[in-house]
């Protein structure tokens, strides 16, 4: 690249001495070539100490890049969602009407909830001084800073930064004790008394580039509430989601997480949900092979499998027994797409394979569902609870997400299934018809 540079400027200097020979051609010079050549000259020493200093200034970026790369934490929690999640669907990674941390501080339409930011601020430091909160949140603001991916925009003002921590956090503590205490709401506290806020509520502290640092909420919560019950503060997280996971533990003894073990809220709940998906029995699951397809469930009707509703509250305890499917109900509403979406981000930045069950459900799930009619046949069997009322958008979803997984698991919790519904399919159809493509296709690795 310093190659092509230095012959970029060199080739237009040379362009600006070809226009300064013909002026002097134009001029009746004493010495004409003289002249042009005693200009030639100057021109080139200065071509040289402008390639000399290009060249010392590239050799300065790039060392000074290295530096950079050499002191970056690439394992920092608050990512931002790269362009080929975001470019399907970049509504789903963004916040309807909360802004929380700073990478969607300027979006219009979360302005007006600054408001009941500050109301719910000012309950607060009625009772303790907003000195307190501020010397507090100064001892966490460079550790905090460094869970965010990109620059913040706000180093250059430091009261700023901190000012957000309190604001943000403050407000999410609040909300989470209101949610849990009806006896600490006002009586014009519009966030509890219309649904559809909540809701939006809901699912903007579920995205993944609006988070902000568990342990800087652990602090605010040691100033609210007695110091170090960081499981209370899980516990009412927990409270404040339990609609959207259905037998996530919300029992505040079982409820231990600390500001140690979760980056974000987001990756809270993705742990609570694991641990009741992790019911399963896990010693099962075997390596397969990353080429494979899956007949939809259509096809896998017409080979004689039969679709139950799991009893389960994991959903993802998905098993085949018996020539029965049974799969854990789903309820699709607006916000599901979105849910999924994030959660499957957040696990696409994860090093730990075992810990993408997000992406393995979603992956099986897309699997059986080629058509509306697969959608259809899953509403029938009440697999899936379809509050959308579309079943082409629920295709569509299924189809657009499952586009998007650019990691897979090298491991799929559904293995033992599929290798299950292989079998089935074989004997049923046989190799040579259309049921023996799972085992064509789709085997397991020993």
């Amino acid at each position: 690249m310093g190659f092509l540079s230095y012959y970029n400027i060199s080739g237009d200097i040379l362009i600006n001495i070809d226009e300064r020979v013909a002026d002097f051609c134009k001029q009746k010079l004493k010495h004409p070539i003289l002249k042009v050549q005693g200009h030639l000259q100057e021109v080139s020493e200065r071509t040289y100490e402008l390639s000399v200093q290009i060249r010392g200034n590239l050799n300065i970026n790039i060392e000074q890049g290295l530096d950079d790369i050499c002191s970056r934490q690439f394992e920092r929690p608050i990512h931002r969602i790269h362009g080929l999640l975001r470019q399907v669907n970049e509504r789903a990674y963004e916040p309807e009407i909360v802004a929380i941390g700073p990478y969607h501080r300027a979006k219009e339409s979360t302005k007006m909830m600054e408001e009941h930011k500050h109301r719910y601020l000012k309950n607060l430091i009625n009772s303790k001084p907003l000195q307190e909160y501020r010397a507090a949140m100064s001892e966490l603001e460079n550790e905090a800073c460094e869970y965010y991916v990109e620059p913040i925009g706000l180093n250059d003002d430091k009261g700023k930064f901190v000012d957000m921590m309190i604001l943000d956090g403050c407000f999410i503590i609040e909300l989470l004790r209101k949610n849990n205490m009806s006896e600490l709401r006002e009586k014009d506290d519009i966030i509890f008394k219309f649904d559809w806020m909540l809701s939006s509520l809901q699912r903007d502290l579920l995205l993944l580039e609006n988070q902000m640092p568990f342990k800087v909420l652990c602090k605010l919560f040691d100033l609210v509430e007695a110091p170090n019950q960081h499981s209370r503060l899980a516990y009412l997280v927990c409270c404040f989601f339990k609609n959207l996971f259905p037998g996530m533990t919300i029992d505040e003894d079982k409820v231990d997480e600390t500001k140690d073990d979760v980056g974000h809220l987001l990756g809270l709940i993705h742990s609570r949900w694991h641990n009741l998906g992790s019911q399963q029995n896990d010693a099962k699951v075997r390596k397969i092979q990353r080429d494979r397809k899956f007949l939809c469930a259509s096809t896998l009707k017409e080979a004689g499998v039969v679709f139950k509703k799991g009893e389960n509250l994991s959903l993802f305890a998905i098993e085949f027994q018996k020539g029965k499917l049974r799969i854990p109900q789903l309820t699709f509403e607006d916000r599901t797409e979105t849910i999924f979406r994030n959660f499957l981000a957040y696990e696409q930045y994860s090093k730990k394979p075992q810990e993408r069950f997000v992406t393995d459900y979603i992956n099986f799930l897309g699997r059986l569902i080629g058509s509306e009619g697969d959608v259809d046949l899953l509403c029938e069997y009440s697999i899936i609870d379809n509050w959308m009322g579309d079943t082409k958008a629920i295709s569509d979803i299924f189809r657009k997400i499952n586009e998007c997984i650019t990691v897979e698991s090298p491991e799929s919790r559904y293995s033992m299934v599929f290798e299950k519904l292989n079998t089935h399919c074989n004997k049923r159809g046989g190799c040579g018809s259309k049921f023996g493509i799972i085992n064509h296709q789709y085997t397991t690795v020993p």
